[in-house]
């Protein structure tokens, strides 16, 4: 036997293992929930099961999310969303970019604190598109003298201060700061927590749009120390942000 068929041997005997485990996996899959809702504005509803596999029989846990979406027209089409893994997964149905047709949004929990993960897709007019989430473009933030810190939502914007003294134990015990309230060294704000949206409707005329959470953090992301909200609407295939605020822990 030469040593090129070998190799093809090998290559059919492990190709359908392979497979099988693939569908072994999705075998184990449960339903999460099931809806029903026109997403692609043909004026019939769409099935649309929430599928998971879970991570244990007794665990709230999915280490594999994905909804299906079936049309009752003539066509028969369908689609299929993955989301990964996560805690909780929920569907929630808006019309976000205006078009007249119910989106889906889709979020999950990647720890038990609630942040996680969140989608949002469109199949109007039959075609699957992701909408990406909206971020603001510019946010920095860093410790400063006197048990303080300065956080910046727009370039040009003064800085928004935010007063860190009922904290100064825990900063100079981390090394943060000295005692005279003095910065040993610089350090910047933690602002790697994902977003987090909330639908809301603003008019009857305008309909819905997004406010998102943005956490931020001192020395750990535990150590909280406010959020900045901003209400978000899409139009012209862009969101625009209507208004950013900070909203402070300590108050």
């Amino acid at each position: 036997m030469t040593f090129l068929k070998l190799v093809l041997i090998t290559m059919l005997t492990i190709q359908p293992t392979f497979t099988a485990n693939g569908l072994a996996k999705e075998k184990d899959a449960v339903l999460i929930n099931t809806y029903q809702a026109d997403v692609t504005g043909d004026g019939l509803l769409e099935d649309i099961d929430l599928m998971g596999v879970p991570f244990s029989q007794d665990g709230d846990y999915y280490h594999n999310i994905w909804a299906e979406i079936r049309s009752k027209d003539q066509d028969d089409e369908r689609w299929r969303v993955d989301y990964g893994d996560g805690y909780e997964p929920q569907i929630q149905f808006i019309d976000a970019n205006h078009d007249n047709v119910q989106d889906i949004l889709y979020q999950s929990s990647s720890n038990k604190k609630g942040l996680g993960k969140q989608k949002l897709h469109t199949f109007a007019s039959n075609k699957q598109l992701e909408i990406s989430l909206p971020k603001l473009k510019y946010i920095s933030g860093k410790f400063i003298d006197d048990y303080k810190a300065d956080l910046k939502i727009t370039p040009n914007a003064k800085p928004i201060q935010i007063n860190l003294q009922n904290r100064s134990d825990a900063y100079i015990q981390s090394g943060v700061y000295g005692k005279d309230g003095k910065l040993k060294k610089s350090k910047s704000l933690l602002l790697n927590t994902p977003d987090y949206y909330v639908p809301v409707k603003l008019t009857d005329n305008k309909g819905y749009g997004l406010r998102s959470y943005k956490q931020v953090g001192g020395i750990s992301n535990e150590d909280h120390l406010g959020t900045i909200e901003s209400l978000w609407y899409y139009t012209d295939g862009k969101w625009v942000v209507l208004q950013t605020e900070w909203k402070d822990s300590n108050r």
